[in-house]
């Protein structure tokens, strides 16, 4: 699965449909921006999320089954400010 090419097109869908995205079902979706850790550059992420009672937010990714972490939280770490 090709994340570079398949997130666009997951972000696009979200944005044309009000947060909706067709193949995640009734879960809600963000979109997290954080800055590369590298590039500097901003980059975007879409997440299933949880809001709990008390406001918290959960928010949840993976890398596709790969024993690494994905990218996003390597950005996180790296520089810890983001925009939901």
């Amino acid at each position: 699965m090709d994340w570079k090419t398949l997130n666009p097109k997951i972000i696009q869908e979200f944005r044309d449909n009000g947060g909706k995205i067709k193949q995640f079902g009734d879960l809600p979706v963000v979109i997290l921006h954080t800055i590369g850790a590298k590039s500097g550059r901003l980059l975007e992420v879409p997440l299933i999320t949880i809001i709990e009672e008390d406001g918290t937010m959960l928010l949840f990714g993976s890398n596709a089954g790969s024993p690494k972490h994905p990218t996003w939280l390597y950005n996180l770490r790296s520089q810890p400010r983001i925009t939901v």
